[in-house]
């Protein structure tokens, strides 16, 4: 719905509105599993079609909003740079359906990508159009690299000290948002981009457990 709604909105280049409907997209994707699980309805038609869902709002609005955004000064080539964008956000997408589950992702999820493009253009910063070529590319690289990146969904539950430090974060992150409504996002989504290549995992971090929770964790498997 979002991404749809987000690309009608394009056709009009409402840029600002679609960029925030990519944002709402964000936390439908964000919630949908965990919704699915209380509700005890999760499965692979759910996976599947989440992953359909995800190539429009963060695969295809995304690559116009951008088209529309600066990238049409470029006539084909900047067309084309956005047809590359979500080709490979949907070769992402498909290695990921396929891999058996694991605690961190290969590659830029397709969500944090689309993220980062709706996050630049709510940044209010004005990027020359060989910088947005220079992202897209590097986008779509991240995207289908082995580069692993943080599952941040991985933070313990049973852990209260972790829980600590992720309400530490989600409060920071609040307070940037009061203080630079416009930035912040950019910034949050500029942190977690570059953490793959930087080897920092995150969702490790804050999922990490004390010694005590392991040996806790152990003695009830044995």
């Amino acid at each position: 719905m979002c991404g749809v709604l987000a690309l009608i909105l394009l056709s009009r280049e409402h840029v600002m509105a679609a960029a925030w409907l990519i944002g709402v997209a964000i936390v439908f994707d964000f919630l949908d599993g965990k919704i699915a699980r209380l509700l005890g309805v999760s499965g692979e038609f759910g996976k599947e079609f989440d992953s359909l869902a995800d190539i429009v709002s963060f695969g295809a609005a995304p690559a116009l909003m951008m088209y529309v955004y600066g990238l049409h000064e470029y006539a084909l080539f900047g067309a084309m740079v956005g047809v590359i964008y979500v080709l490979c956000g949907a070769l992402r997408l498909a290695r990921f359906n396929l891999m058996k589950s694991k605690p961190y992702f290969l590659g830029l999820p397709i969500t944090a990508a689309g993220g980062f493009l709706a996050s630049l253009v709510l940044s209010g910063i004005s990027f020359p159009g060989p910088v947005i070529i220079a992202i897209m590319f590097a986008l779509s690289y991240l995207m289908v690299s082995k580069i692993k990146y943080g599952n941040l969904k991985r933070i313990s539950k049973e852990n209260p000290l972790n829980r600590k430090v992720f309400i530490f974060m989600v409060s920071g992150f609040i307070g940037l948002v009061i203080l630079s409504s416009r930035v912040a996002p950019f910034i949050a989504m500029s942190i977690y981009l570059l953490s793959g290549p930087l080897g920092i995992d995150w969702g490790e971090i804050l999922a990490k457990k004390r010694e005590g929770d392991e040996e806790d964790e152990e003695s009830e498997e044995a």
